[in-house]
């Protein structure tokens, strides 16, 4: 089962007793397991959590078959790295099945690969599903971040979270347990609060370091003060600046074929006005045919990274930064 469906099912509070959530990012696992015993109503009283290597099947078979005089639920919670052996949950889930006080979650966290055939056995037959969950995109993954800044009360706009969630490397669950640290500021958060706190890399941010590669500033010195800072490296200040040069190239389509930005429409989210008159600027200071030859060199760049873990690194990604300097106009 995908999101969506799995969605509609929680709106509906129309859920099977067995269910099985899986996939490529760990947090909406965590989200959505807390949101499932929620709905179940999950107390400490009808709730077993088994962690890991403290998986027990006998446990776990002789909790999902008591009965209770007073019609409490029994939920079974399994938080695993790998999946269980077959005939041990066909058995689990068979007993769940026949039971309407039973109920029994798995939150999977392995390698989506490995847990396809496991994620098989939760099928309707067994009043089951599994679901799985893909990478969010970028407007998903602010959805929740906005959510969960507003949670603890962060002050913090939109952009500044495209910010942060980029430079975790489009991790959410690392994105999302950063804003605790940035809520002790108790003031409206900027990308330099994020670059400070986040990435404690002194006088130079990233975002800045890349603006001031399109101004044509010197950037040596800062590329090595960011490197040296030890909180950021070469893949992921490469992911920052596909991450920039991709949303210029989206205000220069857009401005190419409205005549005039509009941040909301481009982004999916509002910037402040002045941040989106510049990003307009700076994205028109480039050709289509420019902006084809710069991310595609980025993406060659951060393939060398990602596949060559003994390549000298940062002399990679200088020799990809010159490129793009050579590019740009002066």
């Amino acid at each position: 089962m995908y999101k969506r469906e799995f969605l509609n099912l929680l709106n509906k509070k129309s859920l099977p007793n067995s269910i099985l959530l899986y996939g490529a990012c760990d947090y909406q696992i965590d989200y959505y397991t807390k949101a499932l015993l929620e709905l179940w109503e999950a107390t400490p009283d009808d709730m077993l959590t088994l962690y890991f290597d403290a998986y027990d099947f006998k446990l776990a078979k002789s909790f999902l078959s008591q009965s209770s005089l007073f019609g409490n639920k029994n939920i079974l919670h399994v938080k695993s790295d790998k999946a269980l052996p077959k005939k041990e949950v066909q058995t689990l889930l068979e007993i769940t099945a026949k039971s309407s006080q039973s109920r029994f979650l798995i939150s999977c966290y392995s390698d989506e690969s490995k847990i396809k055939t496991f994620a098989a056995n939760f099928v309707p037959k067994f009043n089951a599903q599994n679901v799985r969950f893909f990478k969010p995109s970028v407007g998903e993954a602010m959805n929740y971040l906005i959510e969960a800044a507003k949670k603890i009360n962060l002050n913090i706009q939109p952009y500044a979270l495209n910010h942060l969630y980029m430079l975790q490397n489009e991790n959410l669950r690392l994105a999302v347990n950063e804003l605790d640290k940035l809520a002790i500021l108790d003031k409206e958060i900027e990308s330099a609060d994020i670059d400070r706190l986040v990435y404690g890399s002194g006088t130079i941010g990233v975002e800045s370091f890349i603006q001031n590669l399109i101004a044509k500033k010197p950037v040596e010195d800062d590329l090595k003060t960011l490197l040296e800072s030890g909180q950021i490296d070469e893949i992921r200040l490469i992911n920052a600046i596909q991450n920039y040069f991709t949303q210029l190239f989206t205000f220069y389509a857009y401005i190419k074929l409205h005549g005039s930005h509009n941040a909301k429409e481009i982004l999916g989210y509002p910037l402040p006005e002045h941040i989106a008159a510049k990003r307009a600027k700076e994205s028109m200071g480039f050709s289509t045919d420019e902006y084809q030859k710069i991310l595609a060199h980025l993406a060659k760049t951060e393939l060398i990274l990602k596949s060559q873990p003994h390549c000298d690194k940062p002399s990679i990604l200088l020799s990809c930064i010159l490129f793009i300097s050579r590019l740009i106009k002066n």
